[in-house]
């Protein structure tokens, strides 16, 4: 079985087709800031036998952001021994937006610092796409 988020982005209509199975949401920030996180209901592919998968369709304001990144991303121990969060997440990539992505390193060189750690336990995985 494997989890996956997958979009298709029509350039001519501004519209984004877009699954999700079982995959942390992606980000979707518009210029204003008002941050939408992209998932649908669909289990893990392979999970079951037979699953009816369903995509979901939204028009994309320009410019917007679109991140999109495995778990490893946010589900980071702090030295505390609590979990961060996915909308803790979020919140770092709102607040540290930049128009050339160095908001990606300076996330990993955050979440490096939260959990006391330089090599960290899950992969660190993100895009950024961004809608102009």
């Amino acid at each position: 079985y494997f989890t996956l988020w997958y979009g298709v982005y029509n350039k001519t209509t501004y519209k984004l087709d877009f699954i999700s199975a079982g995959h942390p949401p992606a980000l979707l920030i518009d210029a204003l800031g008002n941050k939408t996180e992209l998932i649908n209901q669909n289990f893990i592919v392979g999970g079951l036998p037979v699953f009816p998968f369903s995509s979901t369709t939204i028009k994309v304001q320009s410019p917007s952001s679109l991140y999109i990144f495995s778990d490893g991303v946010y589900e980071i121990a702090k030295i505390n021994g609590e979990m961060w969060t996915l909308e803790e997440m979020e919140n770092f990539i709102l607040c540290n937006r930049m128009e050339d992505s160095s908001e990606i390193e300076k996330l990993l060189e955050f979440v490096k610092e939260l959990g006391g750690k330089e090599i960290l336990d899950d992969d660190f995985s993100m895009l950024k796409i961004s809608f102009k």
